[in-house]
Order: structure tokens, then C-alpha cells, then sequence
């Protein structure tokens, strides 16, 4: 394997590795720094957040600043901040804020190194590109495995601050393997032409709202048991097969995770590729905290997408939303029930539930 390849994969599994380590430990962190799990939870949140938000400038400047340059400044910038964080968590620097703003700009490091890595490796290697990216996706898949139990194992010797060291020893690794990296060609038109393409700012809001949403609580995973045993007859029937907060695949934007989707039967239970908008009957989503980034983005995306049917459960309004008729502009149809009320889904008129029973 050529060196600089093998100082791109080193790059790759310092970011997988560093954000995959961080969700088990959580609990800990959140006991060390006193804080709830809603607060220790945002720590994860903001890296991703610094990340997503960076991509796309990234892969526009980068060819223009050099490639090279930017690859190996997102590595030091990502282990500089990695001992930062270790040293805030354990000094109490700025508590569970100060760790934020490090985590967020981890993030925009995060994207310098492994946004690249794909281009990188296939014009490093312009004879195997098919070989170059099957190493660059495995050692993704590495990385997201190996994370967990390599935090859990750091943080329970050496305290939940430690687990933020763990990249470090890839860093030194990555800068020495990446020299002579080739340059890529710059990306054709003007920053301004990207903002103007249809649907980029919608995407780029619902990936940060998506990354910045409050984690589940005890009442909402509690609502999404109650639906998943309401719906089971159905299931048992061989009626439909119910997915609970699995991707649903809306063409090219992305894949969100409906709380509850009741999907057309499938052999392969779906193994070998995500539902589509088109097999899913009914989509269901538990509003508590998120109950605008259920209206405002989701819904108006499964009703573009040509999701027949959404249900939104507001656990606070003690009510039920039932949106229906979908078009490019959001669903034609929507009614809003109590708890005397009953409702079936379009797709079985006969299967009524009560909307008490849904709020419990």
C-alpha cells in the first residue's frame, strides 16, 4: 500500500474513531461534569454540527488552497483541539459550553480531513480507484465499529475525559504518511451559484437542526412503544412491517428516521436496500421539544417525497395531527384530533385506534 494512501486512511480513522467513542461514554461525562444527558449529548452534537456545516466550503476552497495543506492543517487542528478538550473536561475549563465551542471547531477540522480523503485517493491512485475507495469505506466501517468499545475501554481506565485523546496517536501518523499528496482540480463556477441551487439552504437547515435536536427522553421513547404495540396486530397479519426509527430513503436528500413507519411487506426485510417514500403506508412521528422540526422540516419533506400519510403525536398539545393528500407544497389535508376521537390509516380504513390510546 502506498504511504500516502496509508496517511489518508490514518486521517479517516482519526474522525470515525473520534466520533464513534464518544456516545458510549456519554453517561460518564455527564456525571463527571454535572450535567443532565440532554447537555453531555450536545458534546456529540456540535462536532457533528462543525462538520456538516464545513463540507461543502470544504470541498469548493480546498483545491484552491491545496489539497495537501488543508488535509494535513485539518490533523493538527484536530489533535491541537483534541488535547484541548481533554484538558477541559478534566480542568472544568468553561464546563460542558467551553466543551461545545472546542467540539464544534473539532468539527470543522474533522471536515478538512476526512471530506477530502475520498478525492484524495482515488487521484493518488488514478490506475485502482475502485481498490483506493474500498479502503477508504472500510476503514469508515472500522473506525464506527472499533469506536465504541475502544471509548468505553479509555474512559472506564482512565476516567470519560481520556476518551478524547484517542485520535491523538493517528495524528502523528497521518502527517508523516501524507506528503506528496496530488492536487485536485477546482470545482467549477461560484459560491454563490451552489447557495442558488434548489433545495441546498433547506438541506443545510435540516441537517443542522437534525444534528442540534434535543436526544429522546423517557416519555417520548415511551410513546414510541406504545405505537409500536398498537400497530403490531397489523404486523402479525403480515399486513405490513413496521420500522422504528430506521432510515426511510426521500430520493436525494437524504434518509431521516421516522420515529415509526408502517412499510409495504417486504422478503428481504428491507436487508438489501432502505424503504423508499413509495413503501412506506404511513410514517409517524412523536413531537415533545421537536415539535417545529417535525412541522416545519420533516413533514413538508415526506409530503414532497410522496408519503401518502403522516401522523404527528404531540405529546405537549395532547393532540393528534394527521396530515394526508401529499404535493411538492406539503400536505393538501390536515386534522387535528383529541383524545375522544378515533382515527385509521388510509391504508387500512378499518383498523381504528384511539387517539387516547396513541397519547397514553
Amino acid at each position: 500500500m502506498p504511504p500516502r494512501l496509508l496517511g489518508l486512511l490514518s486521517g479517516v480513522l482519526l474522525g470515525t474513531l473520534n466520533e464513534s467513542s464518544l456516545t458510549p461514554v456519554l453517561p460518564l461525562l455527564a456525571q463527571a461534569l454535572g450535567v443532565g444527558p440532554g447537555e453531555a449529548q450536545g458534546v456529540v452534537s456540535l462536532g457533528l454540527l462543525g462538520s456538516a456545516l464545513a463540507y461543502l466550503p470544504v470541498g469548493y476552497w480546498a483545491p484552491r488552497w491545496g489539497p495537501a495543506r488543508a488535509f494535513r492543517s485539518g490533523v493538527f487542528l484536530h489533535a491541537l483541539l483534541a488535547l484541548a478538550l481533554y484538558l477541559a473536561a478534566r480542568e472544568g475549563w468553561g464546563g460542558v459550553y467551553g466543551l461545545y465551542a472546542l467540539r464544534f471547531l473539532q468539527g470543522l477540522a474533522t471536515a478538512l480531513v476526512v471530506g477530502l480523503v475520498p478525492a484524495l485517493a482515488a487521484a493518488a491512485l488514478p490506475e485502482n480507484r475502485g481498490y483506493a475507495l474500498g479502503l477508504v469505506a472500510g476503514t469508515v466501517a472500522l473506525g464506527t465499529l472499533l469506536g465504541p468499545a475502544l471509548g468505553g475501554l479509555v474512559a472506564g481506565g482512565l476516567g470519560p475525559e481520556a476518551v478524547f485523546l484517542l485520535p491523538l496517536p493517528l495524528s502523528p501518523l497521518a502527517l508523516l504518511l501524507s506528503g506528496g499528496l496530488p492536487g485536485l482540480s477546482p470545482s467549477q463556477g461560484r459560491p454563490q451559484d451552489l447557495l442558488r441551487a434548489p433545495g441546498l439552504l433547506r438541506a443545510l437547515l435540516a441537517t443542522s437542526l437534525y444534528f442540534a435536536h434535543t436526544p429522546i427522553g423517557p416519555r417520548h421513547a415511551g410513546a414510541v412503544n406504545r405505537l409500536l404495540s398498537l400497530f403490531m396486530p397489523l404486523q402479525t397479519r403480515g399486513l405490513v412491517l413496521i420500522s422504528v426509527q430506521n432510515p426511510l430513503r426521500l430520493g436525494g436528500f437524504g434518509e431521516p428516521r421516522p420515529d415509526l413507519v408502517l412499510l409495504r411487506p417486504r422478503e428481504d426485510f428491507y436487508a438489501s436496500s432502505h424503504p423508499t417514500s413509495e413503501d412506506a403506508l404511513l410514517v409517524v412521528e412523536v413531537a415533545e421539544v421537536s415539535l417545529e422540526y417535525d412541522r416545519q422540516v420533516k413533514l413538508p419533506l415526506y409530503a414532497r417525497w410522496g408519503v401518502q400519510e403522516a401522523w404527528l403525536l404531540d405529546l405537549l398539545g395532547d393532540r393528534l395531527e394527521v396530515h394526508r393528500d401529499p404535493s411538492p407544497e406539503g400536505y393538501r389535508q390536515t386534522q387535528v384530533l383529541s383524545r375522544g376521537d378515533r382515527v385509521a390509516p388510509l391504508a387500512f380504513p378499518g383498523f381504528a385506534l384511539g387517539v387516547a390510546d396513541l397519547l397514553g
